[in-house]
């Protein structure tokens, strides 16, 4: 079967099916297809297009870090817009120091420029 059916198929069960525990199973597949973890391989451009057609938040919050293209990683966080995670991104992630030095630039909360530079 097609891989990219088999990851629209999950999506699909993710989004419509009733039953609780597929719909967890669902979700550990989508997210481990994302970060490239699972057994249902995507390609980076159905990656984009999940980033990019995405509404749910949890599922973003849980691959952003995990995601092997840093445009990815900052279009999740472009999307998602939280400072908790601009933050993250910054201090605790294994982003490159230019990726991390355009996050400072858009940070414009004051409190949490005093955090950064405090580390």
């Amino acid at each position: 079967m097609d891989k990219l059916s088999d990851f629209a198929l999950w999506w699909q069960a993710f989004k419509h099916d009733v039953s609780e525990p597929i719909k967890k199973h669902a979700e550990k597949v989508i997210v481990d297809s994302l970060t490239g973890k699972g057994s249902v391989k995507i390609d980076a451009s159905l990656k984009s297009k999940f980033i990019t057609e995405c509404n749910i938040s949890h599922i973003l919050e849980k691959v952003v870090f995990s995601l092997d293209d840093e445009s990815l990683v900052l279009s999740v966080l472009n999307k998602l817009d939280k400072e908790s995670l601009y933050f993250k991104a910054i201090t605790d992630s294994a982003l490159s120091a230019e990726l991390k030095k355009q996050l400072i630039e858009n940070t414009n909360e004051l409190g949490q420029l005093r955090k950064l530079s405090k580390n």
